[in-house]
């Protein structure tokens, strides 16, 4: 695995649309340099929008934030890109979560990175998955995320039945919150960063066309 690059992986009937690909980076936290290598300069190069994925009590924390510091202070177009996502909210006490975003905030603030807070999402993965599979009939089907049910039992009571799990992501705040943070970047991808990707490749074409005149025309005048 020292020497993989990347592995690419196709998928049929999954609900995203059919022209986004999913990167799954290695991280900062790894023991092979090259792979935070790969992650540095995918997020700045290649990255049509990145999605930083935090979990509670760990938030932008050694490698992450000073990688995030390093791209701010020379590129700072690229965190436009970002998508902030807490995950496991839903463990977090009324106490906990005031905390964690008051933690938040002042790590944004000290390093200076402009986020809108649309672009900042508290969820619960785990509960929305459970959720969607109950909602689709394939919960049992998923014995490895079943075994984790307790987590849905502890934020609802129960386990929904399948009539009832929309309702249940529209109404919990965690689910909710990532059914958003989901549209949103679907929606990012189909038309900001469409929008730019054009802009990029007219401007390259554009100067394609200048140099190729200038190249050109004398052998015309000639």
């Amino acid at each position: 695995v020292l020497f993989v690059n990347q592995a690419e992986i196709y998928l049929t009937d999954v609900s995203i649309p059919e022209n986004v690909v999913l990167v799954d980076l290695p991280g900062l936290g790894v023991v092979n340099p090259r792979h935070r290598k790969v992650t540095k300069t995918y997020v700045e190069n290649d990255a049509k929008a990145f999605v930083i994925a935090m979990k509670v009590f760990h938030l932008l924390e050694g490698e992450e934030i000073e990688l995030l510091a390093e791209i701010h202070s020379q590129r700072k177009r690229v965190l436009q890109r970002a998508f902030w996502v807490i995950n496991q909210w839903d463990v977090l006490s009324t106490k906990q979560k005031k905390e964690e975003v008051a933690n938040f905030d002042q790590k944004i603030e000290h390093y200076g990175f402009q986020i809108t807070k649309d672009r900042v999402f508290k969820v619960s993965a785990l509960n929305y998955l459970l959720l969607k599979l109950i909602q689709e009939g394939r919960l049992d089907m998923s014995r490895g995320v079943r075994d984790h049910v307790d987590a849905l039992t502890k934020a609802i009571g129960r386990i929904p039945e399948r009539n009832e799990a929309a309702q249940h992501m529209k109404s919990l705040e965690e689910t909710r919150s990532f059914g958003a943070f989901r549209t949103g970047l679907f929606e990012y991808l189909a038309y900001t960063a469409k929008a730019e990707f054009l802009e990029e490749a007219r401007g390259e074409y554009l100067d394609l066309a200048k140099r190729l005149r200038e190249w050109l025309e004398p052998l015309y005048r000639n």
